[in-house]
């Protein structure tokens, strides 16, 4: 009976495999591009390109919102699509004549794509518009129905079976590559001479926007991607004539569908412009955006936003460079330094259109180098109109150089422009990093009318710039006899350190030199006992300024220590070190230990340092 079981077993396992490799040699087991696992309330992608055509099988599963209903013959709340890069044309999408059991939908089809970049999508938020999220009556079976289906989302209970599935059927779909090819949002705009200006993958909150100048009457072609519900815009793209209230274009038709929710909707219109400044902006609400959907995106995920193009006669229109707008300047802080508090006030008798440009430094979410504007309210409190922290535009050179442009129209009243620094990567006192493309580093408000008498804005200045008197280049270190410990010439992310005693206690003379802030320390030097605890710390409070830059420090003093052995040790961060900080850094970037003039004679020699040069 056991042979005949352990037999029995083994044909089993033998039937697995050979259904394995079956699997394996038709292809079924992996493919192209494999989206699966995808659980509700989901936006997955992923891009192949082909350079020659190929063909593909296709195997997906969704489903529609609700069985049974109308919905469920239009509306798939979970589905699959593919798009053609660059031209954005759709090329497949998920359309099962109706479900197979319950809300479930599987679709098996064949598909030859030419040569080009294509990305794969699968959506699984559905469409609230076409749901019925509650009884359809007072019925007690449509109150049992909307509460087995979670308020007409039963369609969830699918997420297990969906996928979509792309197998190469021959020659050039298995020649397709599917790395290094990033994602649409991230491409390039257009090169071409109608282009104009476009902000596209427009997130929730966001409010991008550009400045238009218009020499002579010219036609515009404007095209949105946006949410539309019952006639009301929630992301609102517009073009606004500066110096009038006018809104010269905004979206007030129903449009095109723009697929997935029904409140995707496609706006492209023609507007003809006369001459002057106009903004162009396309200001995004708290939900259903880029990344932020609260139902199935459009088609075309990334088009989401706004893209202004120059019509046939459109040659007078083009996009103005802030920094190199020809207007009054009401407030320039233009070069600011490390540890600057910068603030102008002014007084506005009328209502009057303002482009406020500033650059400064700004990473994951914190602000170190920024502008804010303020108008004071009827107390007599400042009140924030406007902060440097939301659409941002790379500045050039470092990721977290930062330009902010801003056009905003002020009410008659009194403002305060600010801007701060930290202590570090700045036009003063240099860039631990990159510096930006252009000079700025500060901010600039203009106003857009050119006949504007600035002097009679009454503008202030003030300035709570740090006290800070540089210290002497020069530094006379007492004679080298007197040594009883050194470490010189520290380089970047250094941890050297050197070991001396003490027959008596002594009264040592410390010398050091180092770099740190209020803050931290970045080069410091310390004493320690050789069990690690440590006796004396170059900090901010014990030192003075050290020479030629803010952060320069020195410590130069004594310090009292028992009879032992001790570790003298002296650590650096990975930037700025030895010879970075003009003369004096170059005489000394380290620290010395001296003892006493009486015991120069006979002091030995000082030992070498431990571990020179390693790192930590």
């Amino acid at each position: 009976m056991r042979t005949f079981l352990s037999r029995f077993f083994l044909v089993g396992l033998l039937g697995v495999a050979v259904f394995a490799l079956i699997r394996l040699a038709d292809g079924s087991s992996g493919g192209t591009v494999a989206l699966d696992r995808i659980d509700a309330d989901e936006l997955v992608h992923e891009a192949f390109a082909l350079d020659r055509p190929g063909t593909f099988a296709i195997d997906a599963a969704g489903s529609f919102e609700e069985a049974g209903s109308a919905a469920s013959d239009t509306t798939l709340a979970a589905t699959g699509w593919i798009v053609r890069r660059g031209d954005e044309r759709v090329m497949w999408q998920m359309d099962p004549a109706r479900p197979e059991r319950g809300t479930l939908a599987s679709v098996q089809d064949t598909l030859t794509l030419p040569a080009g970049v294509y990305d794969v999508y699968f959506a699984s938020y559905g469409d609230p518009l076409v749901r019925e999220p509650g009884p359809r009556d007072d019925s007690f079976r449509e109150r049992v129905r909307a509460f087995l289906s979670q308020g007409g989302r039963a369609w969830v209970g699918d997420a297990g079976r969906w996928h979509f599935l792309l197998d190469a059927v021959d020659e050039g779909a298995r020649a397709a590559r599917t790395s290094g090819l990033g994602d649409p949002e991230d491409e390039d705009p257009p090169s071409d001479s109608t282009f104009v200006w476009q902000a596209l993958s427009v997130r929730n909150h966001a409010h991008p926007e550009t400045l238009l100048e218009v020499t002579a009457p010219a036609e515009v072609r404007i095209r949105a991607v946006t949410e539309i519900t019952d006639g009301v815009v929630a992301d609102v793209p517009s073009i606004v004539r500066l110096g009038t209230t006018d809104t010269v274009w905004t979206a007030t038709g129903p449009g095109q569908w723009a697929g997935g929710s029904l409140k995707n909707r496609l706006i492209e219109e023609t507007v003809t412009l006369a001459p002057g400044l106009y903004r162009a902006a396309f200001a995004a609400d708290r939900s259903h955006a880029f990344s932020g959907w609260t139902a199935n995106p459009p088609l075309v995920p990334s088009s989401w936003g706004m893209t202004v193009r120059r019509a046939a006669n459109g040659a007078a229109v083009a996009r103005l460079d802030p920094f190199t707008l020809d207007r009054p300047q009401i407030v320039a802080f233009e070069c600011v330094g490390p540890n600057e508090d910068r603030e102008a006030t002014f007084t506005l008798p009328t209502t009057m259109d303002v482009l406020l440009l500033a650059v400064g430094e700004i990473e994951s979410g914190s602000r170190y180098d920024y502008a804010e504007l303020d108008r004071m309210d009827e107390d007599g409190d400042w009140d924030e109109i406007w902060e440097m922290r939301d659409d941002l535009e790379p500045a050039g050179g470092a990721s977290k150089n930062k330009r902010a442009v801003a056009v905003l129209t002020l009410e008659p009243g009194q403002y305060r422009l600010t801007y701060e620094t930290d202590g570090s990567h700045d036009c003063g006192g240099g860039y631990n990093s990159g510096g930006p493309t252009n000079p700025l580093w500060g901010a600039v408000l203009y106003a857009l009318d050119p006949t504007v008498d600035v002097a009679s804005l009454g503008v202030s200045l003030t300035q709570d710039k740090p006290s800070f008197e540089t210290a002497s280049s020069d530094l006379t270190l007492p004679p080298a006899e007197r040594l009883l410990a050194r470490i010189d010439s520290v380089g970047t992310s250094e941890d050297r350190r050197v070991r001396f005693t003490l027959d008596a206690p002594t009264e040592v003379l410390v010398v050091a030199q180092g770099e740190m802030s209020d803050e931290s320390p970045y080069d410091y030097a310390t004493i320690e006992r050789v069990d690690g605890k440590e006796v004396w710390s170059m900090g901010w409070a014990n030192t003075v300024p050290g020479g030629e830059a803010l952060f320069h420090r020195r410590f130069e003093g004594p310090v009292a220590l028992d009879a032992g052995t001790y570790v003298l040790r002296y650590r650096s961060d990975g930037s700025r070190d030895f010879g970075d900080f003009g003369p004096s850094s170059y005489t000394l970037w380290g620290v010395h230990v001296y003892g006493s003039e009486a015991d120069a004679e006979s002091a030995p020699a000082p030992p070498p340092e431990e571990g020179e040069g390693s790192e930590v």
